[in-house]
């Protein structure tokens, strides 16, 4: 893992959205047993790489 430049915690939210697809950042968080804050430093580099993609999601419009 070291040859990649990933960190344990890094390699773990990959593992964890590979097995459970796309997740918000508090349900990851929730999932992981992480502080949100702790999750979204986390996931900047792997952004930042293009590993993962970070996007709003879509609210329930039906209300409006």
């Amino acid at each position: 893992m070291a040859a990649s430049g990933l960190r344990t915690t890094q390699f773990s939210i990959l593992a964890r959205l590979k097995r459970r697809g796309p997740l918000t950042i508090n349900a990851l968080a929730e999932d992981m047993v992480m502080d949100r804050t702790t999750l979204g430093r986390n996931i900047l580099p792997l952004e930042r790489d293009g590993l993962i993609e970070v996007k709003p999601v879509e609210t329930d419009r039906s209300e409006e």
